[in-house]
């Protein structure tokens, strides 16, 4: 929720110089010896755009005499690969250079890479010192990111105090990040949170837009989220354009061009829905089934690739339900459960604990890192297995398992542990636990057995 850019320059390129050459004056400017630090950088910024070596070597030789822009100019050059090599290091000497010269906004950027450690070794207490002083002298940008480091070191009220300053300057990170701050009660009034928002959005920021749509939505306000979402999409956000897609879901639309839209915007939520879309529109009797089918496999696939785990399961799941044999859904559950989702680390338990592709020694890692991610579920079916491996100590290594599940809600785990509570002769804490399967509906006629579920 929160805009972070990962660098900025206040230079932009190529350069728009206070005089600029025309073409037909080049062969004579360069014929002429620049005469000052400021001749040589003024000549270097005007001849940059029709020929970058001879404004390079200008722009070193103003530096090399101290002239601080030239050495400004120089850090962002080699900095954003402007008609020379990207090259970090270098950029972080220049930046060093014209800052040590009293350039406060260069200050700022050198603060940036020493934050990020981009060429130059790590180093936030000094990155902290910098933008605050180029954040002092009004570089906007710098005070983004100022707040940024504040707010990771909690520190909320000095991160909004250097955001409002950005935000008053036009940048709209900044504007959506004291929305953020301020719908966690941690600056101003909540409710004020959709007012920065709202600028933020209006200043093109689309996290911003994002955001305020999102805040709309919730009240209910269908229309007016969706033109916010919408303007977030147009400035090529994907989560925005998932935000439209869902709307018009709502209303009974078809969402499926702005799900793709999301997708193609390397979205992984848009992707995901456009898959389950498809998936729905597949149903028996629609037409051609089994090419929705096939592209509703693409996009979860796709979706898969770009982080979503619920995406990955559900793509290796299908597999294994057309080929139990499938060795590639294993893999898709496996990058599943890595990226966190329960459902895939259940899945592959089962998978791995019975079947064609068995190998139950693998299958009980899987249950317990779904159990761990709160499905109730996976602790119940690892609990199930445990009880039925004949083990004498199997109940007492079930058991907290069966807690765990049954505290989730899982009425066949409050059942089964019901049965250990009986073998126990733990009358009364069998009793509590079969009336608590029975309200979690699990139980039919309300009345114990001995079958684990």
């Amino acid at each position: 929720m929160f805009a972070v850019r990962t660098r900025f320059w206040a230079l932009a390129l190529p350069f728009l110089a206070a005089w600029e050459l025309r073409a037909e004056d080049l062969p004579q400017a360069l014929a002429t010896a620049c005469s000052s630090p400021d001749d040589c950088w003024q000549k270097g910024r005007a001849v940059f755009g029709m020929d970058v070596d001879t404004a390079v070597a200008l722009l070193h030789r103003a530096c090399d005499l101290k002239q601080r822009e030239a050495c400004g100019d120089l850090a962002a050059i080699y900095d954003q690969g402007a008609g020379v090599p990207e090259n970090p290091a270098k950029a972080a000497v220049y930046a060093e250079k014209a800052c040590s010269m009293g350039q406060l906004w260069i200050c700022g950027d050198l603060g940036l890479m020493l934050a990020k450690g981009r060429g130059v070794k790590a180093d936030e207490a000094r990155a902290l010192t910098l933008l605050e002083s180029s954040c002092g002298a009004d570089y906007a940008p710098a005070c983004q990111y100022l707040g940024v480091l504040l707010q990771r070191r909690g520190q909320p009220a000095q991160a909004a105090e250097a955001y409002r300053k950005a935000c008053s300057e036009g940048i709209g990170e900044a504007c959506n990040n004291l929305g953020v701050l301020s719908a966690r009660g941690q600056y101003g009034n909540p409710q004020q949170s959709e007012s920065f928002y709202q600028k933020s959005c209006e200043m093109g920021e689309a996290m911003g837009c994002r955001n305020w749509a999102r805040v709309m939505f919730q009240r209910g306000d269908e229309a007016g989220g969706r033109a916010a979402a919408e303007k977030g999409c147009n400035l090529e956000d994907g989560l925005s354009c998932n935000q439209v897609g869902g709307a018009i879901e709502r209303t009974g639309g078809n969402p499926l061009l702005w799900y793709e839209r999301a997708c193609g915007l390397n979205a992984s939520q848009g992707c995901a829905n456009a898959g389950r879309w498809l998936q729905m529109q597949s149903a028996p009797g629609s037409t051609n089934p089994e090419d929705l089918r096939g592209s509703a496999r693409d996009y979860r696939e796709k979706a898969c690739e770009l982080g979503d785990g619920a995406s990955c399961g559900d793509f290796g799941a299908a597999l294994l339900t057309e080929n139990p044999k499938n060795q590639r859904a294993l893999i898709l559950l496996e990058r599943g459960c890595d990226l966190k989702d329960a459902g895939s680390c259940r899945n592959l338990g089962l998978a791995l604990w019975e079947g064609p592709l068995r190998q139950p020694n693998r299958a009980g890692q899987y249950f317990e890192r779904g159990c761990a991610l709160n499905d109730g579920n996976a602790c119940n079916d690892w609990a199930v297995a445990l009880l039925k491996s004949g083990d004498p100590k199997s109940p007492e290594r079930a058991r907290p398992y069966l807690e765990r599940a049954c505290s989730l809600n899982v009425g066949p785990a409050c059942h089964n542990l019901a049965l250990i509570a009986q073998h126990r002769q733990e009358a009364e804490e069998a009793k509590r636990l079969f009336e608590r399967a029975c309200w979690l509906g699990e139980i039919a006629d309300c009345q114990s057995d001995q079958n684990p579920r």
